[in-house]
């Protein structure tokens, strides 16, 4: 298995859209497809292929802050308007928690995933 290794730079970006395009850039547009931002996408992209990589998010310290919990309340405000009714309650919670600097931000919750991928990519924060 021959390791690949991919480039995020939180310099290149400060707000969730932005990280959907550095990471269109840095990793999707290597393995193939396009990211809309979905996080179920997200985690499949992860395992696509049959090789093994690293992604080094480069300034991830910026990009902690960046995609804090503002970040993740914008998310799942807008996931809100779209999510299952069934859903509605536990989103709107999480979002209350997320307005109140409470529960994990943004960038926690997308370390967090591609954690959860180790087994096809390991994440090297710079």
């Amino acid at each position: 298995m021959t390791e690949q290794t991919f480039h995020i730079d939180g310099e290149r970006f400060d707000d969730f859209p932005g990280f959907i395009a550095e990471f269109n850039r840095g990793f999707v547009s290597h393995v193939g497809g396009q990211w809309n931002g979905n996080m179920d996408a997200f985690n499949d992209y992860l395992y696509w292929g049959d090789q093994g990589s690293t992604i080094r998010w480069m300034h991830s310290n910026k990009s902690r802050d960046d995609l804090g919990h503002d970040a993740m309340a914008q998310w799942l405000a807008e996931n809100l308007l779209r999510c299952h009714p069934a859903n509605r309650s536990s989103v709107q919670a999480r979002l209350d928690q997320a307005r109140n600097g409470l529960g994990p931000t943004l960038f926690e919750w997308l370390v967090e995933i591609i954690d959860e991928n180790s087994e096809f990519v390991d994440l090297v924060l710079e």
